[in-house]
């Protein structure tokens, strides 16, 4: 047998997967009532806190040059996007504090939505449908998000997006020009999502270039692409530099520590990464079991094979 090389390139899904099922989308579906109900029973008794307030006033200016110009010079951290869909947002469903909880809300469930669509290619309806639910539920900034008017929705849809164009173009997959104008528009978004965006792009683009550098094979159409959004720069770096100039010389809040890297990566408190132990040494449990089984049934099928013969 021949050795495999490392560029080689990744196998595809698996055939089945990908396809989003019935059960797919009564799950979508069923996520954003649970999502949105969550945000309505943690709304009632939460009043708007001081950023809330900041965003909601912004959200409600009229002018929209005096509102470019206080959003320019740091007066929210929110993005750019943030506010003008936020502001379609409210025009349509009323300029309350739980329309504009409810924003965040919807932000959050298209990210799940399509963390859902990307694991589908890789993983069953049955899998998919109760781990990428659980994964959203169960985290606490979550939770604390579904009852915060802030930009945390939409970057985190936008996050999803750009991470859902990273995975269509997995090593292997042919460079198509919508494949480059949906890597460039998400980026964009990204960045005019929130102030740390183009962080979060950067390293998308090096996550690219890293996992092409495995595989032996630059795509440098597909770097270009993502790049291009960061056309969005022209327009949010003043306030980019605004809030990096609020923050100095300590932080914007409570200067984070080493120790709370961890849990702050995770987002999830200590029983539920507990109980997210124990489901996996479960399921390594389960899948040894499973292993052992085929093995001995290899065993007897190999025996009842040479008793026939």
């Amino acid at each position: 047998m021949g050795h495999v090389k490392t560029g080689s390139v990744q196998a595809s899904p698996q055939a089945g997967h990908g396809r989003l099922g019935i059960l797919d989308w009564a799950g979508i579906v069923a996520s954003l009532l649970v999502l949105l109900v969550i945000s309505y029973l943690r709304s009632r008794h939460l009043m708007f806190w001081g950023d809330e307030i900041v965003g909601w006033t912004m959200l409600r200016e009229n002018d929209l040059g005096r509102f470019y110009r206080s959003w320019s010079d740091g007066a929210d951290s929110s993005g750019l996007f943030y506010h003008f869909l936020g502001r379609a947002w409210l025009k349509v469903f009323g300029a309350t504090e739980l329309a504009a909880r409810m924003f965040t809300a919807v932000g959050l469930w298209v990210s799940l939505a399509l963390t859902w669509a990307a694991a589908r290619r890789h993983y069953s309806s049955a899998v998919v449908s109760f781990c990428v639910p659980f994964a959203f539920v169960s985290n606490e900034a979550v939770i604390f998000q579904l009852s915060n008017a802030r930009t945390y929705g939409l970057f985190m849809a936008a996050a999803a997006a750009v991470a859902y164009m990273f995975l269509s173009a997995r090593p292997g997959a042919p460079i198509t020009p919508r494949l480059l104008l949906s890597t460039a528009l998400t980026h964009a978004f990204l960045i005019g999502s929130h102030v740390l965006g183009v962080v979060y792009s950067g390293l998308f683009v090096a996550g690219l270039i890293v996992q092409d550098l495995w595989y032996r094979k630059l795509r440098w159409k597909l770097y270009a692409s993502a790049l291009c959004g960061w056309v969005t720069l022209f327009w949010v770096w003043r306030n980019i530099r605004a809030n990096v100039d609020i923050g100095k010389p300590y932080f914007w809040t409570e200067r984070p520590l080493l120790s709370d890297l961890p849990l702050g990566m995770a987002g999830y408190g200590t029983p539920t990464l507990v109980l997210c132990c124990v489901l996996l040494a479960a399921a390594y449990g389960a899948h040894l079991a499973r292993k052992a089984m085929n093995v001995q049934e290899n065993y007897y099928l190999r025996r009842e094979r040479r008793y026939i013969s």
